[in-house]
């Protein structure tokens, strides 16, 4: 009897582990929007938009005069994060000091025209992103995102659709872990109940 209870015990546990894998590794497919937007000036001129499969850089990381938002189709807010204006560019350069020793200076040169290129994530409804003057909280520029979005949906009519909002949710992968443990516990409890009474 002991034997039957432990190779059940085994299984339980291979099953459990089989289950986790294959939950955890599922097929990506993250997308990203990339928009093309020129500056000139106080005005911002929308040049492309256009989504594609990929991976958008880290926006956490960013600094920045403007902040950019994701707004859903519903006009809720999805994500903010800080956006470098293109019109300041840092650079360095060599320089002399009086004992001819040479070193590298930095600078930062602002220009009236400038060209912008956003790598965004896209999450399930979103729809518009907005550029604000974070000194001013001005509207500098609002970007309607649809016309992307569907020509990418016709193109892969099969994808499953963008990352969902964030949110606090169980995977369901979580959820067979956690029933898989509480079984596995209880199995190991009624054997050692089983050994003591013997």
């Amino acid at each position: 009897m002991r034997r039957f209870f432990i190779v059940g015990l085994i299984f339980l546990v291979v099953l459990q582990g089989t289950g986790v894998a294959r939950g955890a590794d599922p097929t990506d497919y993250s997308k990203i929007i990339i928009m093309n937007l020129s500056v000139e000036g106080n005005s911002i001129t929308e040049k492309s938009v256009e989504m594609r499969y990929g991976h958008p850089p880290n926006l956490e990381l960013r600094s920045g005069d403007f902040q950019g938002i994701l707004k859903s189709s519903d006009g809720s807010t999805i994500r903010e994060f800080n956006v470098w204006d293109p019109r300041n560019q840092l650079g360095d350069v060599l320089e002399n000091d009086s004992n001819t020793t040479s070193f590298l200076s930095g600078f930062l040169e602002h220009s009236d025209n400038a060209d912008l290129t956003l790598i965004l994530p896209y999450y399930e409804k979103q729809m518009t992103f907005e550029l604000i003057d974070k000194k001013s909280g001005l509207l500098l520029k609002s970007v309607n995102m649809s016309a992307a979005i569907t020509k990418f949906q016709t193109t892969y009519p099969k994808d499953p659709g963008g990352i969902p909002i964030p949110q606090f949710q169980f995977e369901g992968s979580t959820v067979y872990l956690i029933i898989g443990v509480v079984l596995s516990l209880l199995l190991i409890a009624m054997i050692l109940t089983m050994i003591r009474k013997k």
